[in-house]
């Protein structure tokens, strides 16, 4: 009996050891995407490359980013980019409001001034999900409050900013005096929001 024990154990460590094993490893991003200068920005289990700004608590659940939006805050990536392609899922039910910031610096204070703020709120919200808040509206209604997936593409190339939602240009701006480099970062302002697959490709001087 005592060696059906011991054998028991070490088979139950084992097991334990080789599921954590397996849920600590990263999701990587397919060949195809990195031979084209894609990173990822998110491994899909960690926090590793971001840090909290403010009160907001962060988790890493199913594979994505995720916060309740009770307390006021960022996460921010470690990194600053200049000129860049960025892709990113989000999922939030319609009274949120959040975002994705870019170029920003680590604590914003005015979306005029120290970043681009890309707005996820509700259709009655002055800057609509899709916009740039304090600079220029969507004139796209966009129905993405339903608690499914959907995506943002954007592209920052000195003062051209698009952006397009689920594969269609919602946004194009064109800033005189363009923020020239900054952090990427999540928002949490008030409700629920997850975020997923963040990844971003430089945009390089030829």
């Amino acid at each position: 009996m005592k060696r059906m024990c011991r054998s028991w154990m070490l088979i139950s460590a084992l097991t334990a050891i080789f599921e954590f094993a397996n849920a600590a490893e990263p999701q990587r991003l397919p060949q195809k995407l990195l031979d084209h200068g894609w990173a990822e920005l998110f491994d899909g289990k960690t926090l590793s490359g971001w840090q909290p700004t403010g009160d907001a608590e962060w988790i890493v659940a199913d594979g994505a980013i995720v916060t309740k939006g009770d307390k006021p805050g960022w996460l921010m990536t470690s990194g600053e980019w200049a000129n860049f392609e960025l892709h990113v899922e989000f999922k939030a039910p319609a009274t949120t409001n959040s975002g994705v910031f870019l170029r920003t610096v680590l604590e914003p204070t005015d979306p005029t001034k120290d970043c681009y703020e890309l707005n996820i709120a509700p259709r009655e919200n002055p800057f609509p999900t899709g916009s740039l808040v304090g600079r220029l509206k969507t004139p796209i209604p966009l129905a993405v409050g339903d608690g499914a997936w959907h995506t943002f593409d954007v592209t920052a190339d000195g003062g051209n900013v698009s952006i397009y939602c689920d594969d269609k240009l919602v946004l194009g701006y064109d800033d005189p005096a363009p923020l020239r480099r900054g952090h990427i970062g999540l928002q949490s302002k008030q409700g629920e929001v997850a975020f997923r697959n963040i990844r971003i490709r430089e945009i390089r001087d030829e």
